[in-house]
């Protein structure tokens, strides 16, 4: 634990963000990887992927209203030449820190037209995958570097909950609904938390040892 501390006290940055220690992918990926190395360094013989506040929605914030109508402009015309299935997106890599290659994009049914929201969505979802990514490499990396001295690392891929992704604090109160009245059943509540979870451990699975669901004050969510 104690990533974000680290980040701020040793490293001088600052945290007052949505995506909390996540918008330090973005930025500076490199302290990623030192600071996991100051944990192992300290003796620390397990380390958390910087992914607690990671989801989709927390990303696109510099985007225009120019910029995803561009995006859509874009992929629509990857949709109409039949490119199958995926689609590169040069102005989406020009956004987004993809180190020289441009992303590729889950297209629509063909002849689909994709309109600013869709493109939003496909947008947040691309630089969360990338971001995700970036931060297993960052915890990959230092692991083969432990397993070089023949020393065993283990890799926790950290998962906030439902209610980190509010911003609001209610990873600490459990208050995910403000709304009595309009609070979802208990089944609902199992999808949305499904919904939200699984994409992300599904992302992991083969390069984590372990999943760390963090900070999680909801029984039937942590269930």
């Amino acid at each position: 634990g104690g990533l974000a501390t680290h980040l701020e006290t040793c490293y001088g940055c600052d945290l007052s963000h949505d995506l909390w220690s996540s918008k330090v992918l973005a930025d500076q990926p490199s302290l990623i990887e030192r600071q996991h190395t100051d944990f192992v360094d300290a003796g620390a013989e397990v380390i958390i992927t910087c992914t607690y506040q990671s989801f989709p929605e927390g990303f696109g914030e510099r985007l225009t209203a120019e910029a995803v109508g561009a995006i859509a402009a874009e992929l629509h015309e990857s949709v109409t030449n039949n490119v199958p299935d995926t689609a590169p997106c040069p102005l989406l890599a020009g956004l987004v820190d993809c180190k020289g290659i441009s992303p590729r994009l889950q297209l629509p049914d063909k002849g689909v037209t994709l309109d600013c929201v869709q493109s939003l969505d496909a947008f947040r979802v691309s630089r969360f995958a990338a971001s995700l990514g970036t931060a297993l490499d960052c915890a990959e990396k230092v692991k083969r570097k432990i397993a070089e001295a023949h020393k065993q690392l283990v890799i926790v891929g950290s998962l906030g909950c439902y209610g980190a992704a509010l911003c609001t604090g209610q990873e600490y109160t459990g208050a995910y609904f403000a709304d009595v009245d309009l609070l979802p059943s208990a089944e609902e509540q199992r999808h949305l938390y499904a919904s939200f979870h699984l994409p992300r451990i599904s992302m992991m699975r083969g390069r984590i040892d372990v999943v760390g669901l963090e900070t999680c004050p909801v029984v039937t969510e942590a269930a």
